[in-house]
């Protein structure tokens, strides 16, 4: 290289400079450029979180499941007249049918399956908008757990305290034919079975009023387009 570099003197800088000639670059190594090289066409993307997909398809999968369990619940309403009298050919038992064991009147039954299907479907729809990453779904997630724990764990309440009732009086009306099983027993299955679909019925609510109530992914959601 032919480049020289002028230094002035440290007693006068006012005095005129004597030529350094600057260090010669080593033959067959490449002169370092000034400034980066710069790629055409290639654009750096900020580093994106993948929780919003981990998550989104768990509760894709969840609202599904329960859109085809709604739909199952409303079908199956439409045949419970059909299946006749259960008590058939127990002595002792009481005349009763499939719609005498069930909480509630066909039409109610079917009317709450509708009920938890379009809430499973407001899960569905917000869970897609997770995904594609939508700041809506901050709001859509929030109406649907709100709506989850108070229609389904409600209604869970409802029917499990409706089944204790009923195993009672089949249980005082076999009493007198030695083959019922102990009420107490009866009570706790109940119980156990009122607590698991409790907790089927909140837990992913829960998860998800914990989860985006975090001021870190609220403030993340409420960024995206």
């Amino acid at each position: 290289m032919n480049d020289e570099v002028n230094a002035g003197t440290p007693d006068d800088p006012q005095a005129p400079s004597e030529t350094v000639p600057a260090s010669p670059q080593p033959p067959g190594v490449p002169a370092m450029p000034s400034s980066p090289p710069v790629v055409q066409g290639v654009v750096a993307r900020p580093h994106q979180s993948t929780w919003p997909t981990v998550v989104g398809i768990c509760l894709l999968v969840y609202g599904s499941l329960n859109a085809l369990g709604g739909f199952c619940g409303i079908v199956g309403t439409f045949f419970v007249g059909a299946l006749g009298d259960i008590s058939a050919g127990q002595p002792g038992a009481p005349d009763m049918t499939v719609a005498d064991m069930m909480p509630a009147s066909p039409i109610v039954m079917a009317v709450m399956s509708l009920v938890m299907g379009s809430i499973a479907g407001l899960l569905i729809v917000s869970s897609t908008g997770l995904l594609r990453r939508r700041s809506w779904c901050l709001k859509a997630l929030m109406v649907y757990a709100v709506a989850k724990i108070v229609v389904g764990g409600s209604w869970t309440i409802y029917q499990g305290f409706k089944q204790v009732s009923m195993i009672n009086e089949m249980v005082d009306a076999q009493a007198g034919q030695g083959g019922a099983p102990p009420q107490a027993f009866m009570s706790s299955i109940t119980a156990l079975s009122i607590g698991f679909g409790f907790l089927y019925q909140v837990a992913v609510p829960v998860f998800v009023l914990i989860w985006f109530m975090r001021t870190k992914i609220r403030d993340e959601v409420m960024g995206w387009d």
